[in-house]
């Protein structure tokens, strides 16, 4: 929660889940790098299709998850969880 590293307005951020995600943006396939300080992606152990992965994404303006599909070959930030 706050703007130590996400960007204004952040509404509603709290932390109560105690996931600290962190706004990594996207890599598209140009290489250029696009929302790092706005939007975090997280692919998911879910596949779509064999070249389209499902991702989370947070965004600073809303305070709900949202889970879609998008191309593989595009980078988003990976959560590993060690059991």
């Amino acid at each position: 929660a706050g703007f130590s590293h996400w960007i204004s307005p952040n509404n509603n951020a709290t932390n109560s889940s105690g996931f600290t995600a962190l706004p990594g943006g996207i890599r598209y396939t140009d290489g250029n790098y696009y929302s790092w300080t706005s939007e975090g992606y997280f692919w998911t152990a879910t596949q779509a299709y064999p070249a389209v992965g499902t991702y989370i994404s947070l965004h600073t303006l809303f305070e709900n998850l949202n889970r879609s599909t998008f191309d593989k070959a595009n980078g988003f930030s990976v959560r590993c969880i060690h059991d």
